[in-house]
């Protein structure tokens, strides 16, 4: 396994930023970025912007929802000889002129029927961005004492806004034309897409609060721990994890907490860094929405088969792993215990996957430490108060998913100091941190895990 939890562009002021750290790192191989895929259909730059007036291709690559509304021109009208014209680019390019069986894909033609949903503590909130698209409302108003939503089509949305659909509802043969191509390019996404959004029913899913979620995390992991220390015990013979590894490793991933990953991902869904209104959100759409509508929700700002509650991804799942040490830990989990392949993973194996993922950068940050430097760090971890770190082992499960070499150079660092005599004398991690997206990034991770780690957080929203 590769990476942890998959980005979800922590704010919309730095989004460029986030998104140059990610792909750093992001590299399936088999994949393209939005913008690269529309790139590549020259049909789209030349014969569509000719023939119809349709937008550039970095304008259709461009974010949806912090692109301000401007003044469109008046487009030229499509004729007969034009809609003949683009058919034949059609032809050119291999796609279907009758679809290329668009017309299988239900979500792309999704009928709203709203019920009425009291918003509790959303109450007056003004919420745009993700927020909005989550709960289906003008970005432009407060939320009032009730909300009519239809969850599922607002996740048929979700999926659409992610393959850049829905630009051209004023002319549905330009919309026709951007599903055709992306279909024949991206066939394996559409098909994803379409198994989650049928997969979804707001009556059946299952409904939690926020507290009864983090139990269920709980339960969830303690199968992946158990099988994880049995791991360690396997390989205490083993030269590459001596005792002081093994160590420091376990103590680290004690410390990997319902509340760690729930901070995790509210980092990868929520677009902002109040971590008391996305907890609020993520309350109202487990007791509302389900736990189903938080596994289905895709990451909007790539072309990668990512979607959950962590915004897992196939780089997760890719042979290699992070290294020799975390593979030689995989190997000796029992069969079964974790998926093969991101589109496998549903319901409680969410949590599962996210876990193993953080033990796995725990593993591997060890394996960059000489002995010398392992008793150090044991040490410093022994001595480091408590509040202090956990705040650094959530630090590094966020920073490890966007930049896992910078991650384990930053923590390497500050683990491996001698420790200090005062609280305040501690340095922390994200002193360390350069990288303005990344930094912005693991500091709204924080701010959630320092939300939910208030006493009665999780029962009080």
């Amino acid at each position: 396994m590769m990476e942890s939890f998959n980005t979800q562009r922590a704010y919309e002021n730095d989004k460029s930023a986030v998104s140059h750290a990610r792909k750093e790192h992001e590299k399936t191989g088999t994949k393209k970025t939005r913008r690269e895929f529309l790139k590549e259909l020259g049909i789209l730059v030349t014969a569509i912007s000719a023939i119809t007036g349709i937008e550039t291709a970095d304008k259709l690559a461009s974010n949806a929802h912090t692109r301000k509304d401007k003044p469109k021109k008046k487009e030229e009208s499509i004729t007969d000889k034009k809609i003949k014209d683009l058919k034949q680019k059609l032809r050119e390019q291999n796609v279907s002129e009758e679809g290329d069986g668009l017309e299988k894909y239900t979500f792309l033609h999704d009928k709203e029927k709203t019920r009425s949903f009291s918003v509790g503590a959303l109450e007056g909130k003004k919420l745009s961005n993700l927020y909005a698209m989550y709960l289906g409302v003008d970005e432009k108003g407060t939320i009032p004492e009730k909300l009519q939503i239809d969850f599922k089509a607002n996740l048929a949305r979700l999926w659409r806004m992610k393959f850049g659909f829905d630009k051209h509802t004023d002319s549905p043969e330009k919309e026709k034309i951007v599903r055709e191509l992306f279909l024949k390019e991206h066939k394996d996404l559409m098909d994803l897409a379409e198994h989650l959004y049928c997969s979804y029913s707001q009556s059946k899913a299952k409904k939690v609060s926020l507290d009864e979620y983090s139990k269920d995390i709980v339960h969830a992991t303690k199968s992946v721990q158990r099988a994880f220390m049995n791991a360690m015990y396997e390989l205490r013979n083993d030269a590459k994890f001596p005792r002081a590894r093994r160590a420091l490793i376990e103590k680290m991933a004690s410390r990997i907490s319902s509340r760690k990953l729930i901070a995790c991902s509210l980092t990868e869904l929520m677009p902002s860094a109040d971590g008391e209104t996305n907890a609020i959100v993520l309350d109202f759409l487990l007791r509302n929405a389900g736990t189903d509508f938080i596994d289905a929700i895709p990451s909007v700002h790539d072309l990668l088969a990512s979607f959950g509650p962590y915004q897992l991804t196939p780089a997760l799942f890719a042979p290699g792993g992070v290294g020799h040490l975390s593979e030689k830990v995989e190997a000796l989990l029992p069969k079964g215990l974790i998926p093969k392949s991101v589109e496998k993973v549903s319901g409680i194996e969410h949590h599962k996957v996210a876990y193993f993922v953080a033990i796995e950068h725990l593993t591997q940050l060890s394996g960059r430490l000489s002995q010398r430097e392992l008793v150090i760090a044991e040490e410093r971890i022994a001595k480091t108060p408590p509040d202090i770190l956990h705040k650094e082992i959530l630090a590094f499960i966020a920073m490890s998913h966007h930049l896992p070499t910078e991650a384990y150079s930053y923590f390497g660092h500050v683990f491996t100091q001698t420790p200090k005599l005062y609280k305040r004398e501690f340095e922390k991690s994200i002193n360390h941190v350069h990288n303005r997206g990344l930094r912005m990034y693991v500091q709204k991770a924080l701010s959630n895990y320092d939300f939910l780690s208030k006493r009665g957080a999780l029962t009080s929203v």
